[in-house]
């Protein structure tokens, strides 16, 4: 007879939903664990306590509210946020994130990782192997194109391509703004301005076949 295994399932319904890219709110609503047939089976363990928020109870208090369901309404199933929440809205070029407004707001913005931009902190040494995006195709400075780091600049790198036709070739890589593609529909503009490469940890098949 097969051994019983315990799982342990762990999250915030206030706050986490299942991504469901196009999905209206009532096909999320019903993608999430709770409307599952499962959810009648496991021992359900029920925290009160934000730990996340000790130091802000006036935030703890807020999302309480509102997922006890008791937080008033503006019109339909719109809530009011506190002025002290929200980023004043101005216009579409004043209201872009080009830099943070406090460090809380700087922090989120690094930890973001959509896809097709490079992460805000790029960790590089000396002779580490680094995988390119499109830059300059005809110049061999393409999408899966394998790089080797030689010398470092504040906003310029030296690399030497490895692979392909420009192999043995030295070229110099410049920082590049990215904004993120509206695929990932953030709610916000932000740009991040960073080396269009990430490092080469693995390849696979289809990369290393160069």
């Amino acid at each position: 007879m097969d051994k019983l295994k315990s799982f342990v399932f762990g999250g915030d319904f206030r706050q986490v939903l299942p991504i469901i890219p196009r999905a209206t709110k009532q096909e999320t609503i019903e993608k999430t664990f709770v409307r599952s047939k499962l959810w009648q089976h496991p021992h359900k363990i029920y925290m009160t306590e934000n730990m996340r928020s000790l130091d802000d109870p006036q935030f703890t208090d807020f999302l309480l509210r509102v997922g006890n369901g008791v937080e008033p309404y503006i019109h339909d199933d719109h809530i009011r946020i506190s002025k002290y929440k929200v980023i004043p809205y101005k216009d579409d070029e004043t209201s872009i994130f080009d830099s943070a407004i406090d460090d809380t707001t700087q922090a989120y913005l690094n930890d973001l990782k959509p896809s097709g931009m490079p992460p805000y902190l790029l960790e590089l040494k000396t002779n580490c192997a680094i995988l390119l995006r499109n830059l300059d195709p005809l110049a061999g400075l393409c999408n899966g194109t394998r790089l080797i780091c030689k010398s470092f600049k504040p906003n310029l790198i030296h690399d030497e391509i490895t692979i392909g036709h420009h192999r043995r070739i030295n070229v110099f890589i410049p920082k590049i703004p990215f904004q993120p593609s509206s695929t990932d529909k953030f709610p916000f503009g932000f740009q991040r301005k960073q080396f269009a490469i990430r490092v080469c940890f693995t390849m696979t098949i289809n990369k290393a076949q160069g």
